[in-house]
């Protein structure tokens, strides 16, 4: 008996120890024109500054867990009748898919057009956890940035010839929040690749939910610091 409960407990450690070790992002995306014509919303610059809202509503909003954690994401599709979607993301798992359209449908849909008669804007959020600063890269093709704690680390908006690194990009230790920019046009290939340690898939707080939070903080300071009568 004593030995059988040694293997439950070391199979729920186990089981622990690789749910912990899951990392997510999650994913925003946009589908529309990438040249910019008739004054309407396009999907050119691949920025934080250039998401296409709040006009454009997205095409769909879902969590991406990657097969191998150790990798994080490793999208890539190929040209012609396999730039969609489906083969983008096929390297993990989607869940709380959120879409006007079914995830299958989704999914069979093409990412851009060779032309830019349209392209896909993807926003990738969460936050990221690490005990020791640490560096990271991102391969891209089609423009990319980088946003932590609403800092720009990495920039590179525009598209590039082939495929593009941002080389090392040196992050801090601690608990951050991170959005990813990119965009896939003018058909494929497409590529991108970027990981961070235990990522979780989270919104990025606004400036005005920060600052109200630092509000409510120091109030509880000052209540907890106010004299009993």
């Amino acid at each position: 008996m004593f030995a059988m409960k040694k293997i439950f407990a070391a199979a729920a450690i186990a089981a622990f120890a690789t749910a912990a070790s899951a990392e997510s992002y999650h994913v925003t995306v946009w589908n529309g024109l990438a040249d910019c014509s008739g004054g309407q919303a396009c999907m050119f610059n691949a920025d934080k500054a250039d998401v296409p809202v709040p006009g454009a509503t997205p095409l769909a909003e879902f969590d991406f867990t990657p097969d191998d954690a150790s990798l994080g994401l490793t999208w890539a599709s190929t040209a012609g009748m396999f730039n969609t979607y489906g083969n983008f993301l096929d390297g993990g798992t989607i869940s709380g898919f959120t879409s006007a359209v079914s995830q299958s449908s989704f999914l069979s849909q093409s990412m851009s057009e060779e032309g830019n008669g349209f392209a896909s804007y993807f926003a990738i959020t969460g936050m990221y956890t690490s005990g020791t600063d640490f560096s990271t890269t991102i391969l891209h093709d089609d423009g990319a940035s980088l946003y932590v704690d609403n800092n720009n680390i990495f920039r590179a908006p525009g598209r590039v010839p082939g495929q593009a690194t941002s080389g090392n990009l040196t992050l801090d230790a601690g608990s951050h929040h991170f959005g990813l920019f990119y965009v896939a046009a003018d058909g494929g290939p497409a590529v991108l690749n970027f990981d961070l340690p235990d990522a979780s898939a989270a919104p990025i707080p606004e400036p005005a939910t920060l600052a109200l939070l630092g509000i409510g903080l120091a109030g509880l300071g000052f209540a907890r610091r106010r004299p009993r009568i």
